[in-house]
């Protein structure tokens, strides 16, 4: 850690998330409450939101990112500080009811501009921070340790929860208005680390020897995405997996842990902050342990990856098993033994998250992360916008905790079935050393 570029910019990926954090667990609830539709169409259309600027400006954004990616992520720091100023003073101004269709449609517009700044500063921050990493070859750890900074960050958010709404009442669209400007203190605090990441040399060589590379791989067209494909078929094998992995697990998940929670143990809107909370130190828990387990730099990401995948979705059965001791458990001991189970699933992400980036980007050129990413991210919330809305419309009156048995079982299926052929493609083609990337 001993690099003032990399704090700096953890800093500002930490600073960054904590507003995103803190507007989404409030908007979910207050979806979920006041949405004029079902609870469960409320929490799609947010996932749909996610989806559409993947989608939208996929190709587009690796054709203008183009390596000047610190550049890129103060913009859009600067975009999602107007975006929120200008929710607050319109809200404001009319004060309206919490059921008025013009709030709901200008919550919506609000999130799908939030989601297009965000999709934009994860694909730069997953550029920089294995650039800016000391140790080169270690892009496992350069991702481990950025997730370490942005939930120390997110780790406020539940107590800021319990502070605003400490008796377990609904979600107020006051509430939403003061998560908005914490929200933009934080981009604005994000956007200064940004600036000042401009003095430093090592920055504007990173610049300079990325941008201007990869022509042929960012005409702005969907033809961009091809390209990628065609070169790099070792980390198009691992997204192809991604995407499947997300579309069975992610819609029986993000509404079923919901739908388990809010109505299933008829538990009020707090219990999110502690799920989000549980999340938190789960992720900790599971980057620490990725970390000390992870020793080898030599060792197939794709190998680690498919493992991180069969337990993930095996992390949901245990907790699906004990829901049916809800009424021979005292209370408190059942929310605790549910609790932990939660905890376990959610230390599981970390091998997930990161086994996946470090395989995609060790088999690809430096230059060419952003069209790789843009990718990335269509496996990921593509996959998963497409999940839920299949769950919203067609399961949306099953329980919750039959929704996280399917989601397991159905994660767990596919990491057994894709577990035999990417170990077979890993053997064939082992992880080219990324150091030779970034020396290009």
């Amino acid at each position: 850690m001993n690099n003032w570029e990399y704090i700096l910019f953890l800093a500002a990926q930490a600073l960054s998330e904590l507003g995103d954090n803190l507007w989404l667990i409030g908007l979910r609830n207050y979806f979920f409450e006041n949405s004029p539709w079902t609870p469960a169409a409320g929490l799609a259309l947010v996932f749909v939101l996610q989806a559409i600027p993947v989608f939208l400006f996929g190709p587009w954004l690796t054709s203008r990112i183009d390596g000047r990616w610190r550049r890129v992520a103060l913009s859009s720091d600067i975009f999602r500080l107007l975006v929120t100023l200008l929710f607050v003073v319109y809200v404001s101004n009319r004060a309206p009811a919490a059921h008025d269709i013009e709030v709901i449609f200008a919550l919506l517009a609000v999130q799908l501009a939030l989601e297009a700044g965000s999709l934009i500063f994860q694909n730069c921050r997953n550029c920089l921070v294995p650039s800016l990493y000391p140790h080169k070859k270690r892009i496992d750890q350069a991702h481990l340790w950025a997730n370490v900074a942005s939930l120390s960050a997110a780790g406020i958010v539940p107590l800021l929860f319990f502070i605003a709404i400490p008796s377990g009442d609904k979600i107020s669209l006051e509430w939403l208005i003061s998560a908005a400007i914490v929200d933009a203190v934080s981009f604005g605090l994000s956007a200064l680390s940004l600036f000042a990441l401009k003095y430093s040399p090592r920055v504007e060589a990173i610049e300079k020897t990325t941008r201007h590379q990869s022509s042929e791989l960012t005409e702005g067209r969907l033809s961009s995405w091809i390209g990628v494909c065609k070169r790099y078929p070792a980390a198009t094998r691992i997204l192809s997996y991604s995407f499947f992995y997300n579309l069975v697990l992610m819609g029986p998940f993000e509404i079923g842990h919901v739908t388990f929670l809010r109505n299933d143990l008829q538990l009020p809107p707090s219990v999110l902050a502690v799920n989000l909370l549980l999340f938190l130190l789960g992720i900790f828990a599971g980057t620490f342990a990725a970390n000390r387990a992870w020793k080898n730099n030599s060792a197939n990401h794709f190998q680690r990856f498919s493992k991180a995948i069969v337990w993930d979705g095996l992390t949901f059965l245990p907790i699906c098993a004990f829901s049916y001791f809800k009424d021979h458990l005292p209370h408190s001991i059942f929310l605790i033994g549910i609790s932990l189970l939660f905890l376990f699933h959610y230390a599981m992400v970390p091998f997930v998250r990161v086994s996946r980036l470090a395989g995609i980007q060790s088999v690809t050129n430096q230059k060419d992360w952003s069209a790789i990413l843009s990718l990335h991210a269509v496996a990921v919330e593509g996959a998963a916008a497409l999940s839920v809305i299949a769950v919203a419309l067609l399961w949306h009156d099953v329980s919750g905790v039959l929704l996280l048995a399917a989601g397991g079982i159905a994660a767990t299926v596919t990491g057994l079935l894709g577990t035999a052929r990417l170990w077979n493609n890993a053997a064939r083609q082992p992880n080219q050393p990324p150091a030779e990337h970034i020396e290009d």
